[in-house]
């Protein structure tokens, strides 16, 4: 019987570099829930050497040693930093029902929040009675937005839930196979990274489930859909704007922050279509900004690790998004992001405390 009562399983894979930011997502998740396991694929030895000192009590690191096999490395040795990630999310889902014996897994990005026991989107889960679920990117309809459907996918790796059922355990070696074959960070318009497969397994496969639980996949992308309604009980409460459902937020995806050069971080929100609440961002955002930043301080004091270093070596000015714009084909999309940059950009910009 598919179930999540005795745990919720999930795998995340991230290296140093990213240290902070997922320790920051497995405290989130101990907030929330101890009913959790969370395999941690860690992509470099210091952050597997931190992670087994710690020792957290759901926490299972996964060295690079034990996880990559001749497939791989092969296409490690063909493809970018950020190609091979891609690659890597569907096989560490694959290593975990098939190496670790574990009857479900749910891959998450290192870089998201919890802030509400993920086991109500487990019961919607349970409830289709499917193999697979899968999350939306969920953008409005917009010219903008259908081509960067067209471009990225319908679908997002964020949350995403594999049974190892014969049909689940398919779909997924499916998916392993095409990412060997191609995992691109250009877009065609048929491949872009792991995510763009995903657009038609609805009528490919069967058992594969869309979570509909608008609290979930909450992103930069389409927080211009909600609003803040109220904070009780250190749960935060989102109104959607277009279904009017009150929901407490699950999860946040603080996807594509940038550190600035001025010990300030651009949290890219403004320029995706639509208005973000700036209500709704303050609240998210400097607080995550805040916890990462003591992460950051205590890993430091600590193990050692200075962080600041390798943000201060990927700085980025703030003319960064010209590149965008100047990429850009369609004239009416180069006057609205020109509009938005002139008119909301400067609510990006948040401190480092």
């Amino acid at each position: 019987m598919k179930n999540f009562k005795n745990k919720m399983v999930f795998c995340t894979l991230y290296n140093s570099g990213y240290l902070d930011k997922g320790l920051v997502l497995y405290d989130s998740l101990s907030a929330v829930s101890n009913n959790f396991k969370l395999y941690v694929f860690a992509f470099d030895q210091k952050s597997y050497h931190i992670l087994k000192d710690l020792e957290y009590p759901n926490l299972v690191p996964v060295s690079l040693e034990e996880f990559e096999d001749e497939r791989l490395l092969t296409a490690k040795s063909n493809r970018t930093e950020q190609e091979y990630c891609w690659t890597c999310s569907s096989h560490t889902i694959k290593y975990v029902l098939e190496k670790k014996k574990e009857d479900n897994c749910t891959y998450i990005d290192a870089d998201m929040l919890f802030y509400a026991d993920p086991q109500i989107l487990f019961d919607e889960i349970v409830e289709s009675k499917c193999d697979v679920s899968i999350i939306e990117h969920r953008l409005s309809t917009n010219l903008e937005n259908n081509r960067v459907l067209k471009l990225s996918g319908r679908f997002c790796i964020e949350f995403n839930t594999f049974f190892a059922t014969e049909n689940g355990l398919a779909i997924l070696n499916w998916w392993c196979d095409r990412c060997i074959e191609l995992c691109t960070a250009t877009p065609d318009g048929v491949h872009f990274g792991d995510q763009k497969y995903l657009d038609d397994w609805e009528e490919r496969f069967k058992g594969v489930h869309i979570l509909q639980h608008l609290g979930a996949g909450v992103a930069p992308w389409n927080i211009a859909q909600y609003r803040l309604k109220k904070i009780e009980n250190e749960k935060i409460y989102i109104l959607h704007k277009r279904t009017r459902t009150l929901i407490p937020l699950v999860f946040y995806h603080f996807q594509a922050m940038k550190y600035l050069a001025n010990g300030m971080v651009d949290i890219g929100v403004n320029m995706y279509p639509g208005y973000a609440e700036p209500k709704l961002c303050n609240v998210l955002y400097q607080n995550y900004i805040n916890i990462v930043q003591k992460k950051q301080n205590w890993l430091k004091e600590n193990y050692g690790l200075d962080l600041s270093k390798q943000y201060k070596e990927g700085f980025s000015k703030k003319t960064y998004f010209f590149a965008d714009i100047l990429g850009e084909r369609t004239p009416f999309v180069i006057l609205r992001k020109l509009w938005r940059m002139c008119i909301r950009k400067n609510r990006d910009y948040f401190s480092v405390k």
